[in-house]
């Protein structure tokens, strides 16, 4: 998953429910219209505070679908 700070065709909306910085990486829990999302992005990129909401897409490889 990929979070963005711009719109744009193909991105999905969410709202940041919870940001959480653990040294080498930030962990999100990502509101949207598809239901509750976790992403992991490296440290060096820009965190998104709680309450933001940043646009999404998926890349070709990582994504893991997990049932309730």
């Amino acid at each position: 998953i990929n979070l963005h700070r711009e719109a744009a065709a193909g991105r999905l909306p969410a709202e940041i429910r919870k940001a959480t910085y653990l040294g080498s990486h930030l962990e999100y829990t990502l509101s949207t219209a598809v239901g509750e999302l976790f992403a992991i992005q490296p440290a060096g990129a820009a965190p998104f505070a709680q309450g933001a909401t940043a646009h999404v897409d998926f890349g070709p490889r990582g994504l893991a679908l997990l049932r309730d």
